[in-house]
């Protein structure tokens, strides 16, 4: 991997933190030096500057978390007052990390952030006599639930009821850990429940996305012709209505309006209509939070983006249509290879999305990895980090406006 522009690019991690209703109410926003962090030994207080001056000044925070509270890890010395802390206390959660002595300097230094409206987490929590006036000033609590018992959990909630404060489950990975985590109460989540999908064997497929994997397969069939592509379009009044609607908004900069499906895909493609309009019958889905939708247009934008910067990636295109799709799995609640024999899609599009197989996969694969933070992965080595970072911010602004111009945020 080249390295040509590493001392100018910067890093963070987002990790979204949604409600009971798959609502993404804030993102965690963590320390990264780049792809490889085995040779990076930064102390905790470092950690945590590098983590506010990159977000801050270096990506910028609307870019990274909108209008949603930003959720920061900090050390004893934040706490004591021997660093600046310059953010917003709306707009900010703080989280003391669970290494911490809650001595007195610390129980005053949080008192003080309380004080100016800040928003107190304790990261990783763990009851004990030593830690247990921290509870009396926090706000959320964050335990971690990957791999515990239920009845240990129970009897940490129970422990934890008497205090006004609201529970943060950590590493949400199943849906059965989920479901646990909202019987016991917990209030706020955290994992990758939303992006790893739980399938269960022999559950069938709510009737609303049978319909509209239906309407996709018919979308992304490379055979139907244009007449039939518009047909399939135009009777579905609602599909037709956001479709247009989305076409003559700023995004497209059209000088003249754009009345009909007909129109549109005289002066914008096929292909492309067949991606927006799959892109808004996937978010008909019910049950399923919008961060999905943000994650298949970043996905499918960067991908857009790369293939220009790898050979024999494929075409732009149909590298956006592999990452619009990549999230159908999360979506249907049902493996990938299952999904991919029901539609009609070139072997290109399927080998990236169920082995991540042939150029268009190692394009996908590469943006995956850099989205989760797999600074190891082979599929990185093949960009620059220029590269890489670019196309990654880029996508998230663009899939930001993208989903104000479709609608799908407030």
């Amino acid at each position: 991997m080249s390295d040509a522009s590493s001392q100018d690019a910067v890093f963070v991690a987002r990790q979204p933190i949604w409600d009971r209703y798959q609502r993404v109410i804030g993102y965690e926003l963590l320390y990264r030096s780049g792809y490889d962090n085995r040779n990076t030994a930064l102390d905790g207080d470092r950690a945590t500057t590098e983590v506010l001056i990159n977000s801050t000044l270096g990506v910028g925070l609307d870019r990274l978390v909108g209008h949603q509270p930003a959720y920061f890890n900090v050390t004893a010395s934040f706490i004591r007052g021997d660093h600046a802390l310059p953010l917003d206390q709306d707009r900010t959660v703080l989280e003391i990390l669970e290494d911490i002595e809650p001595d007195e300097d610390v129980l005053r230094g949080i008192e003080a952030w309380r004080s100016k409206g800040f928003t107190i987490a304790l990261d990783d929590f763990q009851y004990s006599d030593i830690v247990a006036p921290l509870l009396e000033l926090a706000d959320i609590v964050k335990i971690e639930v990957l791999g515990r018992d239920p009845d240990q959990l129970r009897q940490q909630v129970q422990r934890l009821q008497q205090y006004n404060v609201e529970l943060l489950a950590e590493k949400v990975e199943t849906h059965e850990e989920f479901q646990t985590c909202q019987e016991l109460g917990f209030e706020r989540f955290q994992g990758f429940f939303f992006c790893k999908p739980h399938v269960v064997q022999g559950h069938r497929v709510a009737s609303n996305r049978l319909v509209i994997l239906n309407l996709i397969a018919q979308l992304q069939d490379p055979n139907v012709e244009l007449p039939e592509l518009q047909s399939l379009i135009i009777q579905d009044v609602t599909l037709t209505y956001r479709l247009l609607r989305y076409i003559n908004s700023p995004a497209f900069g059209m000088t003249r309006p754009v009345e009909t499906v007909n129109r549109a895909l005289a002066l914008i493609g096929a292909d492309r209509i067949r991606d927006w309009a799959s892109l808004l019958l996937m978010t008909r889905i019910d049950d399923k939070p919008p961060e999905l939708m943000r994650i298949a247009l970043i996905r499918g934008r960067m991908g857009f983006l790369l293939s220009d910067q790898l050979s024999n990636s494929g075409s732009p295109d149909q590298s956006f249509t592999a990452g619009l799709l990549s999230v159908l799995d999360a979506l249907m609640d049902r493996p990938m290879a299952e999904i991919t024999e029901e539609l009609p899609l070139t072997q290109s599009v399927q080998e990236a999305l169920v082995s991540r197989q042939g150029p268009l996969g190692e394009t996908l694969a590469a943006t995956i990895a850099y989205e989760q933070g797999l600074w190891g992965s082979p599929s990185l080595e093949l960009l620059s980090i220029s590269e890489l970072s670019g196309a990654y911010l880029n996508a998230l602004e663009w899939a930001d406006s993208t989903m104000q111009s479709l609608g799908t945020v407030d």
